[in-house]
């Protein structure tokens, strides 16, 4: 027998209820369901072999609705991922800072204190390493 819901969100359906406006089986009565604007639900098979956490997620398809099966990340994923993240951030840390160096190096400069220049140009090489060898 083919199930009938009412489409809410990507995340939930609803069920028609058993009894409606003292409709008895009102959950049976297919074309008063479809006056009402529940849509068949083609349901998704998930494969016994399916080692991953998923969940459910629904989509209004042909005056259908089908479910989707969505894979969620596995432990190694996400802890790639916030590992790929902690370095993006880091990066940009580090470049944020040579900016500034490299600004305070410049008034240096302009201000003719060469002698400071070194010790700008060694902590930015430094930060520049840093930066490369994160990965």
């Amino acid at each position: 027998m083919d199930t009938y819901v009412k489409y809410i969100s990507e995340s939930e359906v609803n069920e028609p209820p058993i009894n409606y406006e003292g409709i008895m089986n009102y959950n049976l009565d297919i074309p008063r369901l479809i006056q009402d604007g529940y849509k068949k639900l083609i349901p998704v098979e998930i494969p016994e072999s399916v080692n991953r956490l998923l969940h459910i997620e629904y989509r209004e398809y042909n005056d259908n609705i089908e479910e989707i099966i969505v894979y969620d990340e596995t432990q190694e994923e996400a802890d790639e991922r916030e590992k790929q993240d902690r370095i993006r951030n880091k990066t940009q840390e580090i470049n944020e800072k040579i900016s500034e160096l490299e600004i305070m190096a410049t008034k240096e400069i302009l201000n003719n204190n060469i002698e400071n220049i070194q010790v700008y140009k060694d902590v930015i090489n430094g930060l520049e390493e840093t930066r490369d060898n994160l990965s």
